[in-house]
């Protein structure tokens, strides 16, 4: 995604769901959720399973009943273990946690709009949708192809988005999804007219990565810091900085494109 799109401001705030403030890196051991998700954890671990497909629907299931309940936009995930509300990229967050910790196989999709998990299980992959509590959970191979045209067609066809014109459906790693929860705590902080600390965690997620959300929304936040009042002090220190990563920024797409 270049910076030749023009994007109202109200599209680029219709972000991949949203994120949090207490970020950890990609080592389950220090996240700031461990002792909430070994708790989770213990009663389903106590229970035989035959196959890895039946703990999967365990956890799934398990975890709508006591955490995942209601889906609101810009949830972040300390929401889920506070007042179990969570949406697409929480939720999808909560269930990488418990994966790692049960060892069960899985890779992270991201779409222009959305992200979903698939795990893999000796029958097959299961492709596990957080926000749809009892249609979530896809076992059959046919259905799960269907599933994924369904993600990519509506990429393509949905040209009020602001990230329709990009082919975007990519296998990410935990990590990155850790920049997914910075970028969209960045859009929350943008909301709230907090242009500093806006600017502080889109830096943190293009360190991470650095991806078209991030070219998208930099000149929108740029412009912001221009003309909204900002402390003198630090402002330009904050426009340095992101036009800095812009212009690196737009020159890597560039060749990669």
């Amino acid at each position: 995604m270049k910076g030749r799109y023009l994007i109202p401001i109200f599209a680029i705030l219709v972000s991949v769901c949203q994120g949090q403030n207490n970020l950890a890196n990609g080592d389950s051991n220090q996240n700031p959720y461990s002792k909430r998700i070994e708790d989770f954890i213990r009663p389903i671990s106590q229970h035989h399973y035959s196959t890895k497909e039946d703990l999967i629907r365990s956890i799934f299931r398990v975890a709508h009943r006591k955490f995942l309940r209601n889906y609101k936009a810009y949830s972040q995930p300390e929401d889920i273990f506070s007042n179990r509300t969570y949406d697409c990229l929480s939720g999808t967050y909560f269930l990488s946690l418990v994966f790692e910790r049960l060892h069960i196989d899985y890779k992270l999709i991201e779409t222009n709009y959305h992200i979903f998990i698939i795990a893999q299980t000796e029958r097959g992959e299961i492709l596990l949708e957080t926000t749809d509590r009892f249609g979530g959970m896809i076992t059959d191979a046919q259905k799960i192809k269907e599933k994924i045209l369904l993600y990519k067609e509506f990429n393509r066809s949905n040209k009020n988005f602001y990230l329709s014109s990009v082919e975007m459906y990519n296998e990410i790693s935990p990590e990155k999804l850790l920049g997914l929860l910075y970028f969209n705590k960045a859009i929350v902080s943008f909301k709230k007219n907090e242009l500093v600390e806006s600017s502080f965690f889109l830096e943190q997620s293009w360190k991470i990565y650095d991806n078209a959300r991030i070219e998208t929304f930099t000149p929108i936040l740029l412009k912001a810091i221009e003309t909204r009042r900002v402390n003198l002090d630090i402002k330009e220190d904050l426009l340095l900085k992101l036009r800095t990563h812009q212009s690196a920024s737009t020159r890597t797409w560039a060749l990669a494109n």
